[in-house]
């Protein structure tokens, strides 16, 4: 309500107040719509109904525009003095920008609240009818372009209660365009309005028995339901991507079965099978074996929904499932195997089987430089797949593919995200050089293919890696390139990650209270979005902040909902990572019992115990292993075991100068001057 009454009120801190004492209201309260009325009063009556069909067009308007709306009603020189008179009255401004070697001239409501008002003002009739107007006027301005005002044209199309198949057009090509500057929570908006237009075209159609018409209409909600479940992928919404990927599936069986009536397919929930597959048409056998690939990636999709939720369990079903599929059709290379191996890698590394991780993403790679090359040695006419993914998947002129269509006609970006898991892999397995390297690889392609989601996840990457060798500056300028990204596209998984970044920073300068923040804007949007990783990783490491603050009981809660989270889960690189962090809790507060012999004693004892525990799991990655090398060396000093102390300290700076681990290198250095002193 706070945030709504912000946006309506748009600085004006007598309208927050008004509506803040109202309350939530259909319309505005009255004594608003007195001071609006008060203000356009004073103006001559021809203006005033200028005003309220111009506002019609919303709070910013074109010249152009208004004046083929008003065309009928005006001509353009007493348009202009309408115009001029409300601008003297500062009820409308002005604006002149030079665009393509002329000036557009745009006009503003002095406040949006005015605006609304003068379009409440309007009859129903009225306004559908300069909705109809405008919906014209604006199609053929943009005659060859109407992507640039899409949003424009089908909001004025709703409004005006237009055919739904002109809305699906127009709705689609605003998503895309949304969907291609990387706005996605506008394109998400934009592409549910599609597809609700979408299933009511359909179903006209249906009634009208129109068999081709139907199964184009069945095509483009394919469409639509993959395009919402990349966007809410990207926003961080896993079940409600996992809800429109299961639609997909089902949906593409169904289309595959329509297309081909005569193939035998047989269509069982989301999986269909051929019982006639060798004497089928070589036109029906590249849609089979091409779908069955879509499935699959289908297939994969789902699986990482589960995956960014921390449920090993179902995304090893999922991905199993992908695999599965494309088996069952003899297929063993190719994109889509490339793609589902990649994704296993992803699996292995969360799991924290790094050998296995690396094995499959280097196959993945290997997969897909192998078809890169083949592709570049053949033309596009001799694709397998292009005819079939332009004639029957994108809605329109086909130049907006979907992330699955791109993978199986070749996506370099695809390449590209395999370099950047083998620099995840090389980062947890504590080789910054070689992770720095595949990250670097990763964002040549990303920017050569301008890819802006792929570029701010990877600069963040490297913002990490350098963070964590100790380049602080190099570190800093990753990240906030990386963030201006983040937030321009909102994607907020991407955001908490950063913030995480910029709470380490933060620590390392001895700003404890700044890293509390900082981790806990990171671990709010973890939560929202169930990334039970990042929630287990930040709750540890917001412990070890609160513990520099004295704040002991808030950081053992942290650590404890850590440990949850790895046990409810079963992932026991995420229960290793827990136990350090306990055990780190602990020799604090052995650290605080110097007057209680016995209970340093006991806190020590069980410090000790959690970290041999961590140090026992094979899934504990390089950092959290030397990191509880690290603790086991402060136990032993504390003990008065100051030789054994020292030993291991030594072992703790050779691991960390290997792996290049600036904090612990500096800590444990410090540590043995104190102890040679």
């Amino acid at each position: 309500m706070i945030r709504n009454i912000q946006t309506q009120a748009s600085g004006n801190p007598f309208f927050a107040e008004e509506l803040a004492r109202s309350g939530p209201l259909a319309t505005l309260p009255t004594t608003i719509t007195s001071t609006l009325d008060h203000r356009i009063g004073r103006l001559s009556t021809p203006c005033q109904q200028m005003l309220g069909n111009a506002a019609v067009l919303g709070n910013t308007f074109d010249l152009p525009v208004i004046l083929a709306v008003e065309g009928a009603n005006e001509d353009e020189d007493r348009l202009f003095d309408l115009l001029e008179e409300a601008i003297q009255a500062r009820v409308l401004t002005e604006e002149n920008e030079g665009l393509r070697n002329q000036t557009r001239v745009t006009y503003s409501f002095w406040h949006p609240l005015l605006a609304s008002h003068l379009y409440q003002r309007n009859s129903a009739t009225r306004r559908t009818r300069i909705h109809q107007r405008a919906a014209l006027v604006i199609q053929r301005m943009y005659k060859g372009r109407e992507e640039e005002v899409a949003a424009t044209i089908a909001y004025h199309l709703i409004e005006s209660g237009a055919d739904a198949s002109e809305i699906l057009h127009y709705a689609t090509l605003a998503g895309n365009r949304a969907y291609t500057v990387s706005v996605f929570t506008e394109a998400m908006h934009h592409y549910r309005v599609a597809l609700e237009h979408c299933e009511q075209t359909s179903n006209a159609i249906r009634i009208l028995q129109s068999t081709s018409s139907n199964h184009a209409y069945r095509a483009h909600r394919a469409y639509l339901l993959e395009r919402l479940a990349e966007c809410s992928m990207i926003l961080g919404k896993w079940d409600e991507a996992r809800h429109y990927f299961e639609q997909l599936l089902d949906a593409r069986g169904k289309l595959l079965t329509a297309s081909f009536p005569d193939a035998n397919f047989h269509h069982v929930g989301p999986r269909f099978i051929d019982s006639a597959l060798n004497t089928e048409s070589p036109e029906a056998h590249v849609a089979h074996i091409y779908e069955a690939q879509v499935q699959a990636l289908i297939w994969g999709e789902i699986s990482r929904t589960w995956r960014y939720q921390g449920n090993s369990a179902e995304t090893r079903r999922c991905c199993e499932r992908g695999e599965e599929e494309l088996r069952e059709h003899g297929i063993t290379t190719g994109y889509a195997w490339a793609k589902l191996r990649y994704q296993d890698g992803g699996l292995f590394l969360l799991d924290g089987r790094f050998d296995e991780a690396l094995d499959a993403t280097q196959e993945s790679l290997a997969q897909f430089e192998r078809m890169a090359q083949t592709l570049s040695n053949s033309s596009d006419a001799s694709h397998p797949y292009l005819l079939h993914v332009h004639s029957s998947d994108i809605p329109g002129d086909g130049g907006y593919m979907t992330r699955i269509q791109r993978t199986l006609l070749g996506d370099p970006a695809d390449i590209g995200r395999v370099h950047r898991q083998l620099g995840l892999i090389m980062n947890s397995q504590g080789e910054l050089s070689l992770a720095l390297t595949h990250l670097q690889d990763a964002l040549a392609l990303f920017e050569q293919y301008d890819q802006v989601r792929e570029i701010a996840h990877v600069q963040c990457d490297i913002g990490y890696i350098h963070l964590t060798r100790g380049e602080y500056d190099a570190s800093q300028h990753a990240l906030q390139r990386s963030l201006k990204l983040a937030e321009r596209i909102g994607d907020e998984p991407l955001s908490s990650v950063i913030y995480s970044n910029m709470a380490k920073l933060a620590t390392i300068a001895s700003k404890p209270h700044e890293a509390e923040i900082w981790y806990k804007r990171a671990i709010s949007i973890a939560s929202t979005v169930q990334d039970r990783e990042y929630e287990n990783r930040w709750n540890v490491d917001l412990a070890d902040v609160l513990q520099k603050q004295g704040k002991l009981t808030e950081a053992q809660t942290c650590l404890f909902k850590a440990m949850r989270i790895g046990w409810s889960l079963r992932n026991r690189s995420w229960i290793g990572n827990a136990l350090v962090g306990i055990a780190a809790y602990r020799l604090t507060q052995a650290r605080a019992e110097q007057l209680h012999q016995g209970r340093r004693n006991r806190f020590l004892s069980h410090a000790e115990q959690d970290v041999q525990r961590a140090l026992a799991l094979e899934e504990l990655d390089a950092q959290a292993r030397i990191r509880g090398q690290f603790v086991h060396a402060q136990i032993s000093l504390l003990y008065g075991k100051t030789n054994k102390a020292h030993h291991e300290l030594l072992a703790v700076l050779e691991e960390a100068q290997h792996h290049e681990l600036a904090a612990i290198e500096t800590a444990a250095r410090r540590l043995l001057d104190e102890i040679r002193s």
